[in-house]
């Protein structure tokens, strides 16, 4: 009894060990984070919702509070060319994020970049005035705050997506504050060419997006935050089904600098790119067609003292491959000023490791 005793207790220790290892070393790591999103859902409360078919609705009743309303406010003063002065006024509304209990809430830039007064309606109907602690105009980021406590939404990994995957968007399209929709991923890692000036790269969906869900949540079954729903493309203005939103870990690592320091700091190497397509990456003698070729080290950069050339290929960043010049763009973005960078490149037929210290981007 007692040798079988012992057995069972090895194997308990050791497979407690291996959840610790698989969790610590395996599975993707989110932002450090001390203080942004709330508490996750109990996975034994959403395996027993899924089982009677009431997952999606436990998580939307679970959730919504986390999802306000934001109404803004702008007069302008007009002169006409007969006539006197007249004042102005707009109103236009959004969506936000609840991700602190401290009433931090994010959104879109654009939502609020404009506005005079803004004012954030909870699920309660409650509403406060707004202050915007900051905005990011490069990932199309703001945060606010209002005075009063909050339930933040569970923030979750973004970069454990998979295509395909069910999600739940949450907002207030056209002022009808909480409405929910449904669909799938579409793709993720997708980079849109009229937003190519901006450090994102949008979870894809098809769950439908209109105009006031900009800055609403969109949630996977696990009843987490994966993504800020923030713009469609349509030929007519009218939804069909290409939607995006800004990943949760981004939402996450650009709230926390802005509430931390009011802005974003962002790395910089001082290279210019060049995609490479499958006929350079033949006359490169390339497997295939990824990576990044450097066109233009710029002078006294740190790409410029840590070595890299022009002609160069980055094939990977950090330890991370590269796919694309946006996905490098990125990572160098977010990567901190005076930290210590690898690029793995190929130059002329040869591989080597190049240590760079990175700059700091002018925002």
């Amino acid at each position: 009894m007692g040798s079988l005793y012992k057995k069972a207790l090895f194997i308990f220790v050791l497979g407690i060990g291996l959840v610790v290892v698989f969790q610590s070393h395996i599975l993707p790591r989110l932002p450090k984070t001390s203080f942004l999103g709330g508490a996750q859902l109990a996975p034994e409360v959403l395996r027993k919702k899924d089982a009677q078919g009431l997952l999606a609705s436990y998580i939307v009743e679970k959730l919504s509070p986390s999802v306000v309303l934001i109404k803004t406010e702008r007069t302008d003063t007009v002169v006409p060319l007969f006539g006197s002065p007249a004042q102005l006024k707009s109103q236009s509304s959004g969506s936000g994020i609840v991700i602190s209990r401290k009433g931090h809430i994010a959104t879109n830039a654009h939502v609020v970049k404009a506005a005079q007064t803004i004012t954030v309606a909870l699920e309660n109907r409650q509403e406060y005035a707004a202050r915007v602690l900051g905005i990011d105009s490069l990932t199309d980021i703001a945060v606010l705050k209002i005075d009063v406590s909050t339930k933040p939404i569970p923030i979750g990994n973004s970069d454990s997506l998979n295509t395909g995957q069910w999600v739940i968007a949450i907002g207030s399209p056209m002022g009808l504050q909480n409405s929910v929709t449904s669909g799938i991923v579409s793709a993720v890692g997708r980079h849109t060419t009229f937003t190519s000036d901006l450090y994102v790269d949008y979870v894809q969906t098809d769950a439908p997006i209109n105009p006031g869900n900009s800055g609403g949540a969109l949630i996977d079954l696990d009843g987490q935050l994966i993504g800020m729903n923030t713009l469609i493309l349509t030929p007519n203005s009218e939804n069909i089904g290409i939607g995006f939103a800004i990943p949760s870990n981004l939402i996450a690592w650009v709230a926390e600098s802005i509430i931390k320091t009011g802005h974003v700091r962002r790395g910089w190497l001082g290279v210019d790119l060049q995609a490479i397509d499958p006929d350079l990456a033949n006359a490169l003698d390339l497997q295939s067609a990824e990576g990044a070729l450097i066109a233009r080290v710029q002078p006294k950069s740190p790409a410029e003292e840590a070595g890299l050339q022009n002609g160069d290929v980055v094939l990977a960043f950090n330890g991370r491959d590269i796919h694309s010049i946006h996905e490098l763009r990125n990572m160098v973005a977010h990567s901190a000023p005076h930290k210590s960078v690898e690029c793995k490149i190929l130059r002329q037929g040869k591989k080597l490791a190049i240590k760079a210290v990175m700059g700091a981007r002018n925002n």
